[in-house]
């Protein structure tokens, strides 16, 4: 009997092909897409690397900002003129940064979890997917996610190699969202 029960649950995992440790999602329409275990990495999302180079970057920001103001001064004889003419970009884009800074310093333990899908289509055609990195958001309010995500995804965008960050923030209903989800339930718990 036991011998049955074995050939019976290897003969479903073959005709899957999903070992234990893979994550299967199926679409309406019977399309899989299958991330295998041995195609995941996990980090600790290096948010201190972020908060360093903001903490370095705005102040060299401000001061390039008074640089240009005292340019503009010498050659316009309305200092006001000056500052109001470059204000609106620098301003809107040091609000952006000082907010990351802030948001990122309150952004607890989080991984970055690195994967690829084999999508394998109606046809029974298989497709590998170029890696991906999702920032596995902590537990907290749908408000603090979703910042936590933002700030996440802005600070990865910028010194990354790879085309895909995103967040398991949300929840658009398609694959790629239910995806992400469970690649982060599994793989993305700080401890």
């Amino acid at each position: 009997m036991v011998a049955v029960r074995t050939y019976a649950v290897t003969a479903l995992l073959l005709l899957f092909g999903c070992s234990s440790g893979d994550i299967l999602v199926k679409n309406d329409i019977g399309e899989e897409y299958k991330v295998e275990d041995t195609a995941v990495t996990s980090q600790d999302f290096p948010a201190k690397i972020s908060i360093n180079l903001l903490e370095k970057n705005i102040p060299e920001l401000q001061a390039e900002w008074n640089k240009l103001i005292d340019k503009c001064n010498k050659k316009i004889s309305d200092k006001n003129r000056c500052k109001h003419m470059f204000d609106d970009v620098f301003v809107d884009e040091m609000r952006t940064w000082k907010d990351l800074l802030k948001t990122l310093k309150t952004l607890p333990a989080t991984k970055v979890v690195r994967f690829r899908v084999i999508a394998t289509d109606v046809n029974n055609y298989k497709t590998v997917s170029n890696y991906m990195n999702v920032v596995c958001i902590p537990n907290g309010t749908l408000e603090e996610r979703q910042k936590w995500g933002d700030a996440a995804e802005s600070s990865m965008e910028y010194g990354t190699k790879d085309i895909d960050f995103r967040t398991d923030v949300g929840d658009d209903g398609s694959v790629a969202a239910s995806v992400r989800k469970k690649v982060c339930e599994k793989y993305g718990q700080s401890s």
